[in-house]
């Protein structure tokens, strides 16, 4: 289970873009665990999911339970990440913001078709 400065981040395992992501995260500082939004009674283990679209974009929760998704998921992660520090003060930067949540949901949008992968069903659907 998590330890007290650790990240759950909720991903989609059948999506080629966020594997290699897990992958790339998985080899830095920060204290991440990954978990997949296509697993068995994920509703059950984690009742604060339920009303998520989690197929739509990447959720974390932090140790204290709060939950962010998107652009600003990938931000949490940036900012436990000792090599993203020095990139952290644009990423937080509300122009900045303002690109990057619209460039992120275009990617989210579209990741199968530009990086492959089996989509599901229907990978918007909410939690129940």
């Amino acid at each position: 289970m998590m330890n007290a400065e650790s990240l759950l981040v909720f991903y989609d395992a059948n999506c080629n873009l966020c594997q290699a992501g897990r992958s790339a995260l998985s080899e830095s500082d920060a204290l991440l665990e990954f978990v997949d939004i296509h697993e068995p009674k994920i509703a059950e283990r984690f009742p604060q999911l339920r009303g998520r679209a989690l197929g739509c974009e990447m959720h974390v929760m932090d140790e204290q339970g709060e939950l962010t998704a998107g652009y600003d998921a990938l931000v949490t992660i940036a900012s436990r990440t000792s090599s993203m520090q020095p990139f952290m003060p644009l990423l937080r930067w509300k122009p900045f913001q303002t690109l990057g949540r619209i460039l992120y949901q275009f990617i989210a949008d579209n990741r199968y078709t530009i990086f492959g992968g089996t989509r599901a069903v229907d990978t918007c659907e909410l939690m129940h």
